[in-house]
């Protein structure tokens, strides 16, 4: 009984030491970011972060220590938090790795990855996809090894090192998945090592998922590898027939979560896609984003008042939406950089010169970033490009584009002469559904 009563007094000792403070003191100074919102995420966990004259103060409720992401627009980096701690970092946005700047634990680990990102630059990347399978091989094996004598050297702990050499083989493992999945001329020539150094990876472990981004990346390739054998109906009906089948999970609330927030469009297919996220998914906080995105989807059916804009015309001086009041409206959302926009360009073209008598408009709005405006007006003369040539003021930021809920382009939206929505999603220029929408309008 005395040994009974001592292992119980020293249980509670033991517990008692714990550190039972979760919070995470994160302090960060952005130069010359127009960003208003920043997020955290990692180990299973995430939030927002608002950002006041390019400094973010706030505090996080983390679990575990371990690696977190911190993105500030287009810009990124690991942290290692520990519950319990403070951590503070600097940086400016247009120069964000090289500026980057800490303290402690992180500063090992941003020279570290650093150095890693600069050498997987030239090492890695589009050129080795036109080469054949077995010098691809033999190129993705030298890369391993020079990631790996970099990781050797770096300034680590052994945890760190240890899961840091598990990301170079995901990392490796997913190159070897594109260039089998999409770049193959002959899956019957691929050397034996490509293959084994994916199927070598269990693609279901809930736990390593959560710990590394390298290993959600290399699993969402490897879904969405197995989806495209699928040629069944729609990819939005591929897509929920092989998620259905996940088995519920963390791995199945990401994919789900990070597929379906793009795929939920302002359509005919909004209620069905939305019933079917609740139905599979189990995470309360993509729930919870996923019910406000369907609410705002709302606002966009069809019959709702449009949204408007009033961007710099190619030829000149401003244009409105209400400048086109009177007249049907088709919009084409694109970019110069978009290979799936200037894909649709003769199809544009095309429908335009069918309709330029008719009573409608035919309006591309160009999201390029200011920097490649000149960009942006050559590509018009240069294609001889017709219709209203609108350019928005703030790339993705512009405020139609984020009224629309605008996150994948080419976008095509439908507006009638009263300035009313259409179709917030409208049938693209190649889609021979546009032409009955049109004779339905009696357009």
């Amino acid at each position: 009984m005395k040994f009974f009563f001592a292992s119980l007094f020293l249980t509670c000792l033991v517990i008692a030491c714990q550190p039972t403070d979760k919070t995470v003191h994160f302090s960060a100074d952005i130069e010359s970011t127009d960003q208003e919102k920043a997020q955290i995420s990692g180990m299973g966990y995430e939030k927002e972060l608002s950002i006041a004259d390019g400094k973010i103060t706030d505090t996080l409720q983390i679990d575990k220590a371990g690696i977190y992401y911190f993105r500030i627009g287009y810009n990124n980096t690991a942290l290692y938090l520990q519950p319990g701690s403070n951590i503070s970092i600097t940086a400016n946005a247009k120069d964000f790795n090289n500026s980057l700047s800490t303290d402690g634990k992180n500063q090992s680990i941003f020279a570290y990855l650093k150095d890693k990102k600069q050498l997987s630059k030239r090492l890695l990347g589009r050129s080795n996809y036109k080469l054949d399978p077995n010098s691809f091989n033999d190129k993705i094996a030298s890369a391993r090894d020079s990631l790996s004598h970099i990781l050797e050297n770096a300034a680590l702990d052994a945890e760190l090192k240890s899961q840091f050499a598990r990301d170079i083989e995901y990392e490796m493992a997913h190159e070897n998945l594109i260039y089998k999945t999409y770049f193959a001329e002959n899956e019957a020539e691929i050397p034996a090592a490509m293959s084994e150094s994916i199927d070598a990876i269990d693609m279901h472990n809930e736990e390593e998922y959560l710990l590394s981004k390298a290993y959600q990346n290399l699993v969402a390739m490897n879904f969405s590898a197995a989806s495209n054998k699928d040629t069944v109906g729609s990819y939005e009906e591929v897509f929920m027939r092989h998620i259905a089948k996940t088995p519920a999970g963390n791995i199945k609330n990401s994919i789900l979560y990070n597929d379906m927030r793009y795929l939920m469009g302002p359509n005919e297919n909004l209620d069905k896609m939305y019933a079917f996220f609740k139905e599979h998914s189990t995470n309360t906080s993509h729930l919870k984003k996923m019910e406000e995105k369907y609410n705002e989807l709302l606002k966009l059916a069809k019959g709702e008042p449009s949204p408007s804009f009033n961007y710099d015309n190619y030829k000149g001086g401003k244009t409105s939406l209400e400048d086109l009041a009177g007249k049907y409206v088709y919009i084409d959302v694109w970019a110069t950089w978009c290979g799936p926009c200037k894909a649709e360009i003769p199809y544009l073209k095309e429908t335009e010169k069918k309709y330029h008598d008719k009573n409608i408009e035919f309006v591309s709005i160009s999201i390029d970033e200011m920097k490649d405006n000149d960009k942006w007006k050559k590509m018009i003369a240069d294609k001889e490009l017709g219709g209203t040539q609108l350019f928005a003021d703030k790339a993705w930021q512009s405020q139609f584009v984020q009224d629309y809920k605008i996150n994948g382009i080419p976008r095509f939206i439908l507006v009638d002469p009263e300035g009313k929505i259409v179709s917030a999603d409208a049938p693209r220029p190649s889609d021979e559904k546009l032409q009955k929408t049109f004779d339905d309008l009696s357009i």
